[in-house]
């Protein structure tokens, strides 16, 4: 299956998490832009399936990094961070979600969506690189059609390439049901691309 978007950013390693988090909670804000730094990207493919529109995710992206500095005193020392991020991530966009659904729509604007993203395909040749876009954007419209909880699971494994073990502690579901949404999901988007004529 097309891994959605799917390449792997790579993130600097010199200092865990655990290592930033207990800086920024002593004073550290220089420490807080790593934070930033090394989930930015992947948060913003998130909050982009969730709303639709670059506009909408830029915003919620700062959001929920404010929400992040402002709540990063319950993080428990010990615990894992990302799983953290994530939910605290998830439950705002929810929020939002659930508050604008009724005035949300995809953006029309796929280019300008797509450019939004991050590109490590720099140098590719320009025809299968439009190709590309092209399935990329069909690919995140489907997603967008799905229904919570399936767009949720298809974003945390796709886009931002977790285990079923990371999304069963994040979602705190069983790995079964993660693995059955999955299922539901792909299902659902074979469908859905089937009808625009668009292949996994």
């Amino acid at each position: 299956m097309l891994i959605l978007l799917g390449v792997r950013l790579k993130q600097n390693h010199k200092q865990s998490d655990l290592e930033i988090v207990n800086k920024t909670l002593q004073g550290d804000t220089a420490a807080f832009k790593i934070i930033i730094e090394r989930y930015r990207d992947y948060l913003y493919r998130t909050a982009l399936a969730f709303l639709g529109n670059p506009e909408d995710a830029e915003d919620a992206l700062q959001e929920i990094f404010i929400n992040v500095y402002r709540y990063l005193g319950t993080f428990r020392l010990g615990m894992e961070f990302r799983p953290w991020i994530y939910t605290t991530a998830l439950n705002h966009l929810k929020k939002i979600y659930r508050k604008k659904k009724k005035n949300l729509k995809f953006s029309a604007r796929e280019n300008e969506m797509l450019e939004s993203l991050p590109d490590n395909s720099k140098g590719a040749d320009p025809q299968i690189l439009a190709e590309k876009r092209d399935t990329e954007a069909a690919v995140l419209r489907a997603v967008h059609l799905l229904q919570e909880d399936l767009r949720v699971v298809v974003t945390l494994y796709y886009l931002n390439e977790m285990s079923t073990r990371e999304i069963s502690e994040i979602l705190n579901l069983g790995i079964e049901n993660i693995k059955s949404r999955l299922y539901r999901a792909r299902k659902i988007l074979k469908k859905i691309l089937k009808k625009n004529k668009t292949g996994l």
